[in-house]
């Protein structure tokens, strides 16, 4: 059975490029900041976004828990976001949304990191972990009573 390894120099690489891509969007900006900055700034970030999604996709094909681990933070800081950065205002659907969006995107996580676990003396633990009904319902039960 193969290990699998994370590769360091992809992570620093998809770095380097969202770095590089801030750069150049910003130097248009900086170009055309006599014209209408909002166009400029808008066909800046997609074509950014486009440019980062592709090495981001790169980055997960290469390495899945890295890409998981990221994700993770991701929806964290969004379900953190949700909850305290707008918690000045009325609690209604869109902050219901931004919280269900980044569980959503906490869920996606756990299955990125699962598959990037496969094969490698984790993926046991990482299993028994999600499919152990014991252990699942003792947690539950401990959060009921709290």
């Amino acid at each position: 059975m193969k290990k699998n390894k994370i590769d360091m120099g992809l992570i620093v690489g998809n770095v380097v490029a969202m770095i590089i891509s801030g750069v150049i969007t910003w130097n248009i900006f900086k170009y055309f900041q006599n014209y209408n900055p909002d166009v400029i700034i808008g066909f800046g970030i997609i074509a950014s976004a486009i440019i980062l999604g592709a090495l981001l996709y790169r980055f997960k094909c290469r390495n899945r828990m890295g890409y998981g681990l990221v994700e993770f933070t991701v929806g964290i800081v969004t379900v953190t976001y949700a909850v305290f950065a707008l918690s000045n205002t009325q609690w209604g659907t869109g902050v219901a949304l931004q919280i269900l969006g980044g569980l959503y995107i906490i869920v996606r996580a756990f299955d990125n990191i699962g598959e990037g676990l496969k094969n490698t003396h984790f993926e046991m633990k990482w299993k028994k972990f999600f499919n152990d009904e014991k252990l699942l319902r003792s947690i539950f039960k401990k959060i009921a009573k709290d």
